[in-house]
């Protein structure tokens, strides 16, 4: 029960985020049809996005619990939430160049 609790805690401050972005991802595979690349790479950067926040939002806020569980020390939470920082960083950088490419890429 604790599980369920936190989880939902940490998804729903970004609903409307999450809104946003399936917003986009269905008026990008929509449009996929006239503009090919384009679209792909704003419903890819999109996807990206959102799963990256769904997956990270469920990790921060079940983090202190599973550690917990697990007899782990503040140290530890202090290194996975670094790991987690630098990983949310990384899949965010690759998701916003594919946004970027989309916005910016020439269109025929």
């Amino acid at each position: 029960m604790d599980f369920i609790i936190t989880t939902l805690g940490g998804l729903l401050p970004n609903i409307p985020l999450y809104i946003i972005w399936i917003t986009g991802i269905v008026l990008a595979t929509n449009l996929r049809r006239s503009d090919g690349r384009i679209t792909a790479f704003a419903a890819g950067g999109l996807m990206l996005v959102l799963a990256n926040n769904l997956c990270l939002s469920v990790v921060n806020a079940n983090l202190p619990l599973w550690l917990s569980n697990s007899g782990g020390s503040v140290a530890n939470l202090s290194f996975v939430y670094g790991l987690t920082s630098v990983m949310n960083a990384c899949i965010a950088s690759v998701a916003w160049i594919l946004i970027l490419l989309a916005i910016f890429t020439g269109r025929d």
